[in-house]
Order: structure tokens, then C-alpha cells, then sequence
């Protein structure tokens, strides 16, 4: 069982936030210090950035910052921030005598994939989300058979939220304050993950979740996740989080220690980068927000020097849709997730009706999987298919239309 190690007592550090709504500044609470978890450099992550088949990429914004070729390359200072559900429960003191209580409860990263330090898609590329990483830290303390709860919630595009901090951009995040929840019409798919003791780490460690479940995007579309930690143990307010499992989300300040957060782009547009962390203080989980933050996250742009939670550690798999369309012939079609495990998803698109075939072939053009799909109208369909019986390799994707048509797509199958 990873133990909790001592809790550092912190100064009055103060955060300011520079962004005003409804014409208010904004105050964020003061930070105790995390507990002394060893900061690891993450290389191990920032090697899966690198683009792993012709049209799928690992995607991280503040991992970027820090690369070789970023803005801000080698600068990256590392740091844990305690997300727990609500205020019940006591972390610490401030050197003042005053009870500290966990002041965040959420965290979120919108990704836009198109406007990237180091690599990224073009802007009229659509693209599929295929599994996304988090970067964390999770201490247990009670009893090895409670199990907590990860839970991740991917976050659609929003033309309608986008929000100017002086020269940059971002997209709202909405917030539901009366129930704990971000507005439902947000959400594109929500994962619960269990955590027990084989989830424990003390030192930056990765979670993955497949999430080739997620629609297209198209073209242009930002994307986002947000991170919950729901406790599988019961707490009161005298309890001490040195006594329980706590959840921590790992993230950079990417310019050095106690430096404003910045944004890549291009200064005078401010719509040339829309990537952006968030956080949910307390003031906005309990709807008494003073300054007009009451409803939404906070977008780390907002915060001035020494805040530490500039950009987490969230990266996205991200594959760009490629299809050949028969243009005389009406059929268009792509797959995904590329590489696959157990299951692949072929999308196709009929523009007249027709009989639809789907076949895999191994790289010799034997047929190692068919599936008939039989008439079909013209308009847009979607099918999954078991791989799980498949050897590892290459594999070509075959949709064929009475066999007239066909349009094909390399696949490659891991387990």
C-alpha cells in the first residue's frame, strides 16, 4: 500500500487571476503545498509524442511546450494537484493556523488539434479520438480492498462557448454546481475507471482509456477531458486526507517555477490557439464565486504568477480519417482506431444504394474476415468488427459495392 508521505506546511501564497467576467477580477484561493511526491521528468511520455503510423499522432499540449523543438523547451516545472469531490474533509494548515481543505475539484484540458507548439493535423482534416492518457499520482491509505473511481468525460466542441482573455481564446466548460456535474450536452462519452491498489503510484504514472467509442470530429473541432475523482470511502469533515486515497492530476508550469502562464500563437489573434487547462476551485463547485466564475471552469490563461497547474499532463490519441472516395461511384469509407486491439470500426458512406461487402485481407490479398452488409441506401453507416481472433500485422480494410467499387484502408492489429 503506497502510504502518504508528509503533508509541507505552505506560506500565505496568494494566486491572482488576471481575467475578469462580468467585469470582476478574479481571486483564487491559496495553495498548500502537495504532499512531497518525488517529480520524475516525464520523458518516457513526451517519447509517444512522436507519430507512430502515417495518420495517428499522440497529442499534449503542455508536453509539446516542453519539447526539444517548443516554445518553451527544457523550462517545464512539474507539480500535483489534488482534485477530490467536495471541501468535507481537512488536507493540512496553512502556516497561519488555518484549516486547509481541498480546493479543487476538477480538472479539464480542451485540446485543439490543428494549433500545436510541435506537431499537430491540419485544419481540414477530420479525426477520430482513439484513447487518451493521464498523467497522475494516487496514494492509498485505507484499506486495500476499497475501490475508488477515475471518471473521465470527453467534451465536445462549442463555437457558441468560446470566451477572449486579452489576446487569448479558449472554450467555456460549463458547470452544474447543484448536482457536481458539467452540463450534459457537453459530454460525448463519460468512462468510470477503477482504482485500487495495483493503481497506486507515489511518482508520475499513466492511465490510458480507449475511447474509439467517441464520434468523427470534424475538421477544425477543439476536444476535451475532464477528470473526477470519485472516492469509494466514506469521509467527514474532521477527517484528514493523511488517513484516506487521494487522486492527483500532474501538470507543468511550463515557463519555470512562479512564471505566468502563456499560450502559442500568434499574439494578435487571439483565436490562433484554443489549447487550455482548467481547474474548479471551491468557490464554483459551491456557486459563491464573487467575481462571475460561478457556472464555468477556470481556464489556467486566467492565472498570473505562481500558479502551478498551468497544463496537465492529458495526452490524445488522434487519428486523422483517411479515405479514398470513388467519386463516380458514390462510396466512401474509413477506419479506425489505428492501431487496433480487439475491435475495429469501419465507417462508409453510400451516395446511391447499393450491396455492400466489408472484407479484411492480410497483405498477400488472402480474406481473413467477410462480412456481407447486403443492400443499403444511400447515406452514412457505421460497423464494428471482433479482431480479436486476428494474428498481429497489417491488414487491408476492403469495402466493396457489388463489386464495382472498392475502398481500402491499412489497418495495423495488436493485442
Amino acid at each position: 500500500m503506497k502510504k502518504i508521505y508528509m503533508l509541507a506546511l505552505a506560506g500565505l501564497a496568494t494566486v491572482t487571476v488576471n481575467a475578469q467576467r462580468a467585469g470582476n477580477q478574479v481571486s483564487a484561493p491559496r495553495t498548500v503545498n502537495n504532499p512531497q511526491l518525488r517529480t520524475e521528468q516525464t520523458t518516457r511520455f513526451r517519447a509517444q509524442m512522436t507519430e507512430d503510423n502515417r495518420a495517428s499522432y499522440w497529442l499534449c499540449y503542455a508536453l509539446q511546450l516542453d519539447d526539444a523543438n517548443g516554445p518553451s523547451a527544457g523550462l517545464a516545472v512539474g507539480d500535483y494537484m489534488l482534485i477530490f469531490p467536495d471541501s468535507n474533509i481537512i488536507i493540512g494548515q496553512f502556516t497561519t493556523g488555518e484549516t486547509a481543505y481541498p480546493q479543487f475539484h476538477k480538472g479539464a484540458t480542451m485540446l485543439d488539434p490543428k494549433n500545436m507548439p510541435v506537431q499537430g493535423i491540419a485544419a481540414t482534416t477530420p479525426y477520430l479520438l482513439d484513447s487518451v492518457g493521464i498523467v497522475y499520482a494516487y496514494l492509498r491509505n485505507t484499506a486495500s480492498t476499497v475501490t475508488d473511481t477515475l471518471q473521465v468525460q470527453i467534451i465536445r466542441n462549442d463555437a457558441s462557448l468560446l470566451w477572449d482573455l486579452t489576446n487569448a481564446t479558449y472554450q467555456d466548460i460549463t458547470y452544474i454546481h447543484t448536482n457536481n456535474t458539467i452540463t450534459a450536452s457537453q459530454v460525448l462519452a463519460t468512462y468510470n475507471i477503477p482504482l485500487t491498489e495495483s493503481d497506486s503510484s507515489n511518482f508520475p504514472a499513466e492511465i490510458f482509456i480507449n475511447t474509439s467509442n467517441v464520434p468523427q470530429q470534424a475538421a477544425g473541432n477543439r476536444i476535451g477531458v475532464v477528470v473526477s475523482y470519485k472516492p469509494g470511502y466514506t469521509y467527514t469533515a474532521t477527517d484528514s486526507i493523511q488517513q484516506k486515497n487521494s487522486f492527483y492530476m500532474f501538470s507543468y508550469e511550463n515557463n519555470g517555477a512562479a512564471t505566468d502562464p502563456t499560450f502559442y500563437g500568434t499574439i494578435s489573434d487571439g483565436t490562433s490557439d484554443m489549447n487550455c487547462s482548467y481547474s474548479l476551485p471551491v468557490t464554483v463547485r459551491y456557486n459563491f464565486n464573487p467575481n462571475g466564475w460561478n457556472g464555468y471552469f477556470i481556464p489556467t490563461w486566467a492565472y498570473t504568477t505562481a500558479y502551478t497547474y498551468e497544463n496537465h499532463i492529458i495526452e490524445f490519441k488522434v487519428s486523422e480519417v483517411v479515405g479514398i472516395e470513388e467519386a463516380n461511384l458514390g462510396l466512401s469509407a474509413s477506419t479506425w482506431p489505428n492501431p487496433a486491439n480487439n475491435e475495429i470500426f469501419v465507417a462508409y458512406t453510400l451516395k446511391n444504394d447499393a450491396d455492400v461487402t466489408i472484407e479484411v485481407t492480410d497483405l498477400t490479398g488472402r480474406v481473413v474476415m467477410s462480412q456481407r452488409e447486403g443492400d443499403r441506401g444511400q447515406g452514412e453507416y457505421r460497423v464494428a468488427l471482433n479482431t480479436e481472433n486476428l494474428a498481429e500485422g497489417t491488414y487491408l480494410v476492403n469495402v466493396r459495392t457489388e463489386g464495382a467499387a472498392k475502398v481500402s484502408s491499412k489497418i495495423v492489429v495488436k493485442h
